[in-house]
C-alpha cells in the first residue's frame, strides 16, 4: 500500500512539473545574469516591428506585431513612455528612427524562434526565442542585447501558444532594464 502511495506521489509530481511554462533570460555572450538598468522612467522609448517568426516553412502571420505589442506593454507596465515604430533590422537605422521620433532609446526585437506546436497530442512544447537590442539614439550600436526564451508546459490542453508566453517572458527583462 505504501509503495502504491509513493508511486502516486511521484506520478503527480511529474504531472505538475509538466504544467508550468518555463522562461529564461540571457545576455549577449551567453551570460545568464540579467541585463543592467539603462532606461529611466522619464525616458522615451521607440519599439520597432520585428519580422514575423517562422518554424520551418510555416510563417506565423502577426507574430511580429504580437511581439512588438508585448514589448511595449512590458515597458509601459514599468512606467516608461513607449512609441510604436516601423520595421527596422539595422541598429544604425533604428537609432536614426529613434532620433527622428525624439526618443532616447530604441528597442529592436528580433524573433529567432517561434514554434506553435500541437503540444497536447505531440508532447512537443511551444517555444519562443526573442532577441531584444536596446539602442541609445546617441549611438548606432546596441547598448544591450538580451535573449528572452520561453517554453510551454507539457500539459497545455490546447490553451497555450507562443504569443501567450510573451508577456511573462518579457517581464523580467523589463524589470531589469528600467531603472527603479
Amino acid at each position: 500500500m505504501h509503495k502504491l502511495f509513493g508511486h502516486t506521489i511521484v506520478f503527480l509530481a511529474l504531472m505538475l512539473a509538466g504544467c508550468a511554462n518555463s522562461y529564461r533570460i540571457e545576455r549577449d555572450g551567453g551570460a545568464s545574469n540579467p541585463t543592467v538598468p539603462l532606461i529611466a522612467k522619464t525616458d522615451r522609448v521607440l519599439v520597432t516591428l520585428p519580422s514575423d517568426g517562422a518554424y520551418g516553412a510555416t510563417r506565423y502571420q502577426g507574430s511580429g506585431q504580437s511581439t512588438q505589442q508585448s514589448v511595449i506593454a512590458s515597458l509601459a507596465a514599468m512606467g516608461v513612455s513607449v512609441s510604436v515604430g516601423g520595421p527596422c533590422d539595422d541598429p544604425a537605422a533604428a537609432s536614426a528612427m529613434g532620433k527622428q521620433a525624439g526618443v532616447q532609446w530604441v528597442v529592436a526585437p528580433r524573433i529567432h524562434q517561434w514554434e506553435d506546436r500541437a503540444t497536447e497530442w505531440s508532447g512537443l512544447p511551444d517555444r519562443i526565442r526573442i532577441e531584444l537590442r536596446t539602442i541609445a539614439t546617441s549611438s548606432s550600436s546596441p547598448t544591450d542585447i538580451t535573449i528572452v526564451e520561453g517554453s510551454s508546459k507539457w500539459a497545455t490542453f490546447g490553451g497555450d501558444h507562443p504569443q501567450d508566453m510573451l508577456l511573462p517572458a518579457l517581464k523580467p527583462w523589463a524589470e531589469a532594464i528600467v531603472k527603479k
